[in-house]
């Protein structure tokens, strides 16, 4: 049992160190996977124990699903945001590469220029 948890925390946490995936919807997706899989282990675990029974496993329960729905919707909103922002920096460094594009072609036109008058 102790084994299970330590394997499922490990195990999270270099999925989430590594960052194998490009997707990160698929990231954030195996992110909230993980948790849910932490989460269902101290459940059994507490259950097992006999820690609750009858309407404390009820609640214990309900609250642990309550939790895996909020997980996942901060997942889901997080990474539209993170997604917004990264529209938004892909902006600007577009309009900075075109700012750069022309100083260096008006560079090479003065250049030519002083050039041609010698």
């Amino acid at each position: 049992t102790i084994f299970t948890v330590c394997v499922s925390i490990l195990t999270l946490v270099i999925e989430r160190e590594s960052q194998p995936h490009q997707n990160e919807m698929l990231s954030a997706f195996c992110y909230c996977m993980h948790w849910q899989i932490v989460m269902f282990i101290i459940f059994s675990l507490l259950l097992d124990a006999g820690f609750a029974r009858g309407n404390g496993a009820i609640l214990l329960s309900s609250v642990l699903c309550l939790t895996n729905i909020a997980l996942i919707c901060n997942v889901f909103v997080t990474t539209g945001q993170s997604r917004k922002l990264m529209k938004k920096q892909m902006s600007h460094l577009k309009s900075l590469q075109t700012f750069y594009q022309g100083k260096e072609r008006r560079r090479q036109f003065y250049s030519r220029e002083g050039r041609a008058r010698q």
